[in-house]
């Protein structure tokens, strides 16, 4: 889907509730990321199409397994599901695509698609 997943498109609450968890979520630690899981958590469910409420996620699982706050086998699936769905509903969302990457890089060990969808998170979008 191309729709854009930006915050005009979604209600102000689901989009603050987005920005909090991205507030927890730039504090890296574990309560500031179990926190912010909370929070995109509220805003997916305030917005089931909110992509990047589910990239948000993804970060989070991504960073709770990175620094040795949960087990990569509990958090990397979570991780790499939440950013399918955000790539799913906006393909050309580069924080979707990000979040992938790093999935595929961290949990997949799949270093050239890694590479590969951090280019497309980087590409100029139409």
């Amino acid at each position: 889907m191309n729709k854009s997943s930006r915050c005009g498109q979604f209600s102000a609450a689901a989009h603050e509730d987005y920005l909090r968890g991205r507030y927890y979520w730039n504090k890296r630690s574990e309560p500031g990321l179990r926190r912010g899981i909370e929070y995109f958590q509220k805003a997916i469910d305030q917005e089931p199409n909110y992509a990047l409420a589910y990239a948000g996620l993804a970060d989070s699982y991504i960073m709770l397994a990175n620094w040795g706050f949960a087990s990569g086998n509990e958090a990397y699936p979570k991780a790499k599901a939440a950013a399918l769905k955000a790539l799913e509903l906006d393909d050309r969302l580069a924080e979707a695509h990000t979040s992938f990457a790093y999935t595929t890089l961290l949990y997949d060990w799949d270093w050239a698609a890694a590479d590969k969808r951090f280019r497309q998170a980087i590409a100029p979008q139409p």
